[in-house]
């Protein structure tokens, strides 16, 4: 799969002479669609919460944006993890972000996750729905 990205050397040989001529090959992989949670699972108005994004299987390395309701990018205010992933030489990288609120605001959601490759092209995208510890 990904144990081909590397670079060849390639030579030919004709009756003319030869020439040698070297290569790149990069390997890409979409991210699975993200995952998304919150801590606590319900969430008080004004109170604290994490909200998690997770992306796994892609490559190479991309990034989580986070989004309100409106549309305003929060992202600025997350931590971001890359974890690259090396198993029988086939590549991968798992992304995971944190947006951490000490007082969440209920006006700002839902919240939307989006995971964007290396070239920041979206590669797949998670609206969370906050559940209030009020609803039963």
């Amino acid at each position: 799969m990904f144990s081909d990205e590397g670079k060849y050397l390639y030579r030919v040989v004709t009756d003319r002479g030869a020439k040698e001529v070297q290569l790149s090959i990069s390997i890409t992989a979409k991210y699975k669609d993200p995952i998304t949670s919150t801590w606590p699972e319900k969430v008080t108005e004004g109170g604290p919460v994490d909200l998690y994004c997770n992306a796994t299987d892609g490559y190479p390395a991309g990034f989580i944006h986070w989004f309100d309701g409106s549309g305003t990018n929060w992202t600025m205010n997350s931590e971001m993890i890359k974890t690259n992933k090396d198993s029988n030489s086939v590549k991968s990288v798992a992304l995971s972000s944190k947006l951490t609120f000490k007082t969440i605001n209920f006006a700002f959601a839902p919240f939307t996750c989006i995971v964007f490759n290396s070239k920041y092209v979206e590669d797949g995208k998670s609206t969370l729905q906050i559940q209030s510890a009020r609803s039963n």
